[in-house]
């Protein structure tokens, strides 16, 4: 059985991620690129709402995202991670919907690989 107080945590909080989602993608992980158009606008309504909004990277080191998010219009808003937190909802550029199908799932990532990266499996 899940833990009550775990499950009202996870669906109040939307993890999303930094580079290529919540900010252009950088030339190198020392810096951060310029926050997407409408991007401090979809935070503040999740925050308005009651969530807790988590920016989550892959980058190891996190102080040049500290520093970009201290600096923007996020500061205050938003935590920092670099772990996949427990949330209702990932927003990612590079996601993809699971629907629990595993051969329609291979079907849909080797047609995406092909068709968007050129990459054939």
């Amino acid at each position: 059985m899940r833990d009550s107080l775990l499950d009202s945590y996870i669906t109040k909080t939307i993890a999303i991620d930094l580079d290529g989602t919540l900010t252009d993608r950088s030339e190198n992980l020392t810096c951060v690129g310029p926050l997407k158009s409408g991007a401090v606008n979809a935070v503040k309504y999740f925050v308005s709402r009651g969530f807790v909004v988590f920016i989550y990277t892959a980058r190891g080191d996190l102080r040049p995202v500290y520093e970009f998010i201290r600096k923007s219009p996020l500061s205050n808003l938003v935590e920092i991670t670099n772990a996949k937190p427990p949330c209702v909802m990932y927003i990612d550029d590079r996601g993809y919907r699971f629907q629990g199908d595993w051969f329609q799932t291979m079907k849909d990532v080797k047609e995406i690989l092909n068709k968007d990266h050129k990459i054939v499996i």
